[in-house]
């Protein structure tokens, strides 16, 4: 665990971040010799609103690279509705088993980041929308948080490690203490 409380990519790609129950099952299966071929599929059953967006296929791709499964999905972007398969990963069942939480985690959380922006977005009528988030959420996310906005079609970001990332333009932003500091006009400063 970091400093922060958060893990590393290792722990992530080693599979530590599972629920004890798929350990459990990978164990007992492994003791009966059982590895049958299976067909996981992944679908939303309720959803706040009539559609989502759907996004975190691509950490979810990064995440089973090298392991031998088949992974269908609908595209990054797609919006989807209640009961649509949105991912299927097929397998040997101990194979993958214990990423389930952290493929439903990325898959989820990232579709929920999507889906907001793309609500923001249709709720502008067409004006430009902007996510000032990096100072909204825990840092060691904002990079993947603004990556998924993306997707909702907000057009720029204020965060440093995201603009490093090139995913969005960056906002021409100046904090408010600055403007009081040098006591100048904010849209003076921002023209510079």
């Amino acid at each position: 665990m970091g400093l922060f409380d958060t893990v590393s990519d290792q722990t992530i790609r080693d599979g530590g971040c599972t629920a004890i129950y798929f350990v459990r099952t990978e164990e007992a299966l492994a003791q009966d010799g059982i590895n049958p071929k299976v067909a996981m599929e992944v679908t939303a059953t309720a959803l706040p609103d009539p559609g989502a967006v759907f996004c975190g296929l691509s950490d979810v791709i990064a995440l089973l690279q090298g392991m031998p499964v088949t992974v269908d999905a609908l595209p990054e972007g797609t919006v989807f509705y209640p009961h649509e398969p949105v991912l299927r990963i097929t397998g040997r069942y101990r194979d993958f088993c214990r990423y389930e939480t952290t493929i439903l985690g990325f898959l989820c959380h990232a579709s929920g980041i999507a889906t907001a922006a793309a609500q923001i977005r249709y709720i502008a009528s067409g004006r430009p929308v902007y996510s000032f988030g990096a100072r909204r959420q825990h840092p060691a996310i904002a990079p993947m948080i603004e990556r998924f906005i993306k997707d909702g079609r907000v057009v720029k970001q204020s965060g440093m490690q995201v603009a490093r990332l090139r995913v969005l333009g960056q906002v021409k932003d100046l904090p408010q203490i600055q403007s009081l500091l040098k006591k100048r006009d904010p849209v003076s400063l921002m023209n510079r």
